[in-house]
C-alpha cells in the first residue's frame, strides 16, 4: 500500500488533495489483478484467449449497464475473451461506444428504440470482437427485433457467424416469428461454417434435449417456443446451455451447430450477476484447416438443350467467310468459340449444391419442410385461422 500520511494535514487544499487522493487508491485497490511469475499483468491491450484453435466467448444478461461502466472498466481489462455477448444493455445513442471502454474490439449494438420497443427504457444487445477477427455487421430486413449478427474471419479461412438477441417477457408469437425470418435471411445470405446464437428469449420452465433425431423440447411449452425450438431444429442447431437460473430454469439460451462447443458458468464475471441470469463462458473448438466440402458447381444440362435452334445457329455461321483469311490454330480457336458460344445459349446452365439436410432426411421429409415454410411465409403474409391450421398442421407432420 503507498505511504499517504504526508498529506495529513489541516491545510483545506491538501485536504482536498487528500481526498481526490483516497479515491484514486480506492480505485486501485479494488482493481482486481492477477499476478504471473511475479508481475502484475495490466496490459493496455486485452490479451485475447484464442490460442489451440478455442475460440472464447462471454455471455451475460447484465440488465443494464449504464450504471456499471466502472465496473467494466475495471474488470475488462483484465478479461481475456475473444468475443463478448452482452444482452439487457439498456443503452442508448447518448452513450458512445468509446464510453464502453472496450479497447481493441469491434462493437456492434442494438439499442432500444421506437422500433423495436413502445418502451425506450431497457433491452438491447451487443457484441464485441477482437479487433483480429476481422469482425463486420451482417444486416437483416427485420428491425422490431433487438438482435445483432456479426460474421467473423478464422485462422485457417473459416468464417462463424455471431449473434446476440433479446426477446422481451411481453413479446408476442410474431416478434419470434420476425427473429426466425431474420435468422433465415442471415443463414441463407452467406456460407458460414458454423454459427454461434446466444440470447435471452424469455422461454421459461422449458427442457431442451439434442437427440440424433434433432433439437427436441417439453415443459410449458407454447408457440413461442414451437416457433424457436422448430426454427433452430430446421437449421440443425443444437441447445448447449445446461447452466440453471436459481428457479432451476433456461432464459439465456445458446444455439449452434458446432458440436465442440462447451457452455460453463463463468468463474469470474464481466458484472456482477442476476439471479435469474449466470454470466457463461462459451467455448469452441474451430478446425485450423477447413475440409473442401462445399462440392457446389454449376454445368450444363444437355439433356435438356434447344438442339434446333443449336442446328440453326450453327448454320447460320459463314464458315468459308471466317476461316478463309485465319491459320490453321486461328480456325480451331475460331470454332471452339463458336460451339461454346452456342452451347451458352441454347442448353440451360444448372448449379448443384450439397443438401443443408442430414444424409439421414428423405425426400419426402424434405418435400414436408418446403411444404411447412411455404406455409408459413402465406400465413404470416395473409393471416387467417385456415392459413395457421394449415401451417400447424405441416409442422405436426414434420415433427412425427
Amino acid at each position: 500500500m503507498l505511504n499517504h500520511n504526508f498529506l495529513n494535514v489541516k491545510c483545506i487544499y491538501c485536504r482536498n488533495a487528500k481526498s481526490t487522493f483516497n479515491s484514486v487508491l480506492s480505485d486501485l485497490n479494488n482493481l482486481k489483478y492477477r499476478v504471473t511469475s511475479g508481475q502484475h499483468l495490466f496490459n493496455r491491450e486485452p490479451v485475447s484467449q484464442f490460442s489451440n484453435n478455442i475460440l472464447s466467448i462471454y455471455y451475460q444478461n447484465v440488465r443494464g449497464l449504464r450504471t456499471k461502466l466502472s465496473n467494466l472498466h475495471t474488470n475488462f481489462v483484465l478479461s481475456t475473451h475473444d468475443v463478448y455477448i452482452l444482452t439487457e444493455t439498456w443503452l442508448s445513442k447518448e452513450i458512445s461506444d468509446a464510453e464502453l471502454g472496450l479497447d481493441w474490439y469491434v462493437t456492434f449494438r442494438c439499442d432500444r428504440n421506437i422500433n423495436t420497443s413502445s418502451s425506450l427504457r431497457g433491452g438491447g444487445t451487443l457484441i464485441a470482437v477482437h479487433a483480429k477477427f476481422r469482425p463486420t455487421i451482417v444486416y437483416s430486413p427485420v428491425l422490431n427485433v433487438e438482435q445483432v449478427f456479426v460474421r467473423i474471419s478464422l485462422p485457417g479461412g473459416a468464417s462463424a457467424l455471431l449473434a446476440g438477441i433479446y426477446l422481451p417477457p411481453c413479446s408476442d408469437v410474431s416478434r419470434y416469428e420476425n427473429h426466425s425470418d431474420a435468422m433465415n435471411h442471415v443463414w441463407e445470405s452467406y456460407q458460414f461454417d458454423f454459427g454461434i446464437v446466444c440470447g435471452d428469449f424469455n422461454l421459461p420452465n422449458i427442457r431442451w434435449s439434442n437427440r440424433d433425431s434433432g433439437l427436441e423440447y417439453d415443459g410449458s411449452v407454447t408457440d413461442k417456443v414451437r416457433q424457436i425450438g422448430d426454427q433452430y431444429g430446421a437449421l440443425h442447431f443444437e441447445q448447449k446451455n445446461n447452466v440453471p437460473n436459481i428457479s432451476n430454469s433456461f432464459l439465456d439460451i445458446v444455439f449452434t451447430n458446432n458440436k465442440f462447443v462447451k457452455v460453463e458458468e463463468s468463474s469470474e464475471p464481466l458484472l456482477p450477476c442476476d439471479m435469474y441470469h449466470p454470466a457463461l463462458t462459451i467455448s469452441c473448438t474451430c478446425p485450423l484447416d477447413i475440409p473442401v466440402l462445399n462440392n457446389s458447381h454449376s454445368f450444363h444440362d444437355f439433356k435438356h438443350g434447344n438442339y434446333v435452334k443449336a442446328n440453326d445457329d450453327l448454320r447460320n455461321i459463314n464458315w468459308a467467310h471466317h476461316l478463309s483469311s485465319l491459320t490453321t490454330e486461328q480456325s480451331a480457336k475460331f470454332l471452339q468459340n463458336s460451339l461454346l458460344h452456342v452451347i451458352d445459349h441454347c442448353v440451360p446452365l444448372l448449379t448443384f449444391r450439397n443438401s443443408s439436410f442430414p444424409p439421414w432426411v428423405t425426400k419426402s421429409l424434405k418435400d414436408l419442410l418446403v411444404k411447412k415454410k411455404q406455409a408459413h411465409t402465406i400465413f404470416k403474409t395473409f393471416g387467417g385461422f385456415n392459413n395457421y391450421r394449415c401451417f400447424s398442421v405441416l409442422r405436426a407432420q414434420c415433427k412425427f
